[in-house]
């Protein structure tokens, strides 16, 4: 069983001049819309233990980050039967199927 969740934080700061770093205003899960973010895909088991992660650009969607990390663990852990658990909005269809496969 694999927990699958993408936190973001926020930094009370000036924003960036140039766009070079990970911080990007994007959609505030902290009602902060006026503050930069970036985005953690984390992945970890039920005991909390992290199996992969990724600091993202704030201004990833929820939606394009699964693909890659189902190929991440598949490639470090091999194909296995396992149970992912995760918010409703993070899978599209194509990652469902990717995953049925």
């Amino acid at each position: 069983m694999l927990l699958y969740d993408l936190p973001s934080t926020y930094f009370e700061c000036d924003p960036p001049d140039t766009m070079d770093g990970l911080r990007r205003f994007g959609y505030s899960r902290d009602k902060r819309s006026d503050c930069v973010q970036v985005v953690i895909a984390l992945i970890v088991t039920p005991e909390g233990f992290p199996v992969a992660y990724e600091v993202m650009p704030g201004n990833t969607s929820n939606k394009t980050t699964l693909p890659a990390f189902l190929q991440k663990v598949e490639d470090q852990y091999g194909k296995m039967n396992r149970l992912w658990i995760m918010d409703r909005g993070i899978p599209t269809e194509e990652a469902l199927e990717q995953m049925r496969d």
